[in-house]
């Protein structure tokens, strides 16, 4: 027996050193990840029970382009919850982020294929918040190159934006809800109407940027006016031009119309010196109803509806309908890119 024993011990020694080895391995590559969650490729946790960590990457692009693969996001306890915090909340075993729409006794509904709560389009009731509160939806680019823009022979001093659709050859149409980050996605497009420019100068200038007017194409109101404030203009804060409905009113609106919809006061010589870009608000749209949420939706006891920014792609209460608070993890900081 002895020398069989003696055998034996090599083979225990080995076997030992494979095990620490083996224990050393996996614990290094935690600490060496401190600010991912564990999950595996399809963002299942990998022990339910394991505390949520302080930070964590997103994987997909369901709130794109607000956060997009690969972001860490920072986590915060979320003691008070309002419309538009962006959380992580977990169901069917999996951890999710997602926009808060509503929360206990909003009336969520969908009018014409937007999401209304409490009477009110849900990127309306978004822009009335601080954005210093929570995480703002993040704007779409819009395809605007330099040649997309002309000179209005109706009113010379501005250049007027006309919108080539991608997805149609390139034919002037009205901006629609599109997603740059969706190549693969087919749908039907809408319309969109919360437009937002951009005036950036070609070289750094010192100290902010000259304030410019911005006219917008209103489809109720024909024309509405704003000033451009650090280089930015947004139709939501423009202001209807009560000529609109004079002759002088007319010519004022110039080349605006639906596929036409921003014009900005720039002459020759500053146009040169200034590149213009063509942005959209995110638009909250039901515009496939899954058939297990009826409309007016109120939102229960205990209960939030929530939404991806990727509206078009996003799983969320427009098709299981609210989730249970207790169900959300922490609320999601800036990211990290």
């Amino acid at each position: 027996m002895k020398p069989l024993a003696r055998r034996s011990l090599p083979i225990v020694a080995i076997l030992t050193a494979v095990a620490v080895f083996s224990v050393a391995y996996r614990w290094g590559r935690r600490s060496a990840h401190p600010n991912s969650a564990a999950s595996d490729s399809s963002g299942r946790p990998a022990n339910d029970r394991a505390p949520l960590p302080s930070a964590f990457r997103i994987v997909g692009n369901s709130m794109a382009p607000t956060l997009v693969d690969g972001d860490v996001c920072q986590l915060a306890d979320c003691d008070t919850l309002q419309i538009g915090d962006v959380v992580a909340i977990r169901w069917g075993g999996k951890r999710h982020v997602k926009r808060v729409a509503a929360v206990e006794g909003d009336v969520v509904d969908r009018v014409e294929g937007r999401l209304t709560v409490g009477g009110w389009r849900l990127e309306d009731r978004l822009a009335q918040r601080d954005t210093d509160e929570f995480l703002p939806p993040a704007l779409v680019p819009v395809n605007s190159q330099p040649d997309h823009w002309s000179r209005d022979a109706a009113v010379p001093s501005r250049l007027v934006y006309g919108h080539r659709n991608p997805h149609q050859a390139g034919r002037i149409t009205p901006v629609m809800d599109d997603y740059p980050i969706n190549q693969t996605v087919r749908r039907v497009l809408n319309r969109v109407d919360r437009l937002v420019v951009e005036i950036r100068a070609k070289t750094p200038t010192v100290g902010p940027e000259a304030p410019f007017r911005v006219f917008f194409y209103d489809a109720e109101r024909s024309l509405v006016s704003t000033t451009s404030r650090g280089g930015w203009a947004r139709y939501r804060d423009a202001v209807a031009d009560h000529t609109a409905d004079t002759e002088r009113g007319n010519e004022q609106l110039g080349m605006l119309d639906a596929a036409h919809p921003v014009a900005v006061e720039l002459d020759e010589p500053q146009a040169s010196r200034y590149t213009l870009h063509v942005y959209r608000e995110i638009e909250y749209r039901d515009d496939r109803p899954s058939g297990n949420v009826n409309y007016p939706v109120t939102v229960g006891d205990e209960e939030v509806f929530v939404v991806g920014d990727n509206v078009p792609i996003s799983v969320d209460s427009r098709t299981l309908g609210p989730l249970q608070r207790t169900a959300i993890e922490g609320q999601i900081r800036t990211p990290s890119r």
